[in-house]
């Protein structure tokens, strides 16, 4: 079962950061395994993942940790789906889940958390008795809790502040007190994205002017 956990307040160089996001992969798999009861037939976890990214990898790793350490899930295979950044490759994904007998969970990762058709998709899944959890970005549509049964994430406005700040250190290391800088984002719509855009532009504070935010 999912239990609440304590904030995390601490701060983490970019090593810690990759270790916690394996945590992250590996409670993730141990929460969808949980609530799975052994007597029955389906036995893969499915992940819905945005493209190939060390961060996937990350979690992917966690994910097979905790297989190897959790007894209840050493029957269970993980399997994961690195779709295309886009919502038809990931409803593809979804409703090839919902037509399998093997899937007993699914973790996504909306591509666009205000899509009506993933959340639909998603509820599909739940309706079938497939538990649906939500990794990084949450669903913000209407009747988000009956599309996905948890959400597992970080507190996305702490991590822009953390990159904001390691990234200052290194230009005033190199004498830089002022300039211009610019971000990289999945999906700027997205709010996790936004989050996470806002972050940074609070470490920098006004001695530095944001010029432009790239898109995947």
């Amino acid at each position: 079962r999912v239990k609440e956990l304590p904030p995390f307040t601490g701060i983490c160089n970019p090593m810690c950061l990759r270790k916690l996001t394996a945590i992250a992969g590996a409670f993730t798999a141990i929460c969808l395994v949980g609530e799975v009861p052994a007597d029955e037939s389906p036995q893969r976890i499915v992940f819905s993942v945005n493209g190939q990214d060390p961060y996937w990898d990350a979690v992917r790793a966690g994910a097979v940790q905790a297989k190897m350490e959790v007894k209840a899930a050493s029957s269970l295979a993980i399997e994961f789906k690195p779709a295309e950044f886009t919502i038809e490759s990931q409803l593809k994904v979804l409703r090839d889940a919902a037509k399998r007998d093997d899937v007993a969970a699914v973790a996504v990762v909306p591509v666009d958390p205000k899509n009506p058709e993933i959340a639909a998709a998603m509820k599909a899944l739940r309706t079938k008795g497939v538990h649906v959890v939500c990794i990084d970005v949450d669903l913000e549509t209407d009747g988000a809790a009956d599309a996905r049964n948890h959400f597992l994430g970080t507190d996305q406005r702490a991590a822009g502040q953390l990159l904001g700040a390691a990234a200052l250190n290194l230009l005033k290391a190199r004498g830089k007190r002022n300039g211009e800088y610019a971000q990289f984002v999945g999906i700027s719509k997205v709010r996790a994205g936004q989050e996470r855009l806002a972050g940074v532009r609070w470490a920098f504070g006004q001695d530095f002017r944001e010029v432009k935010v790239y898109e995947d």
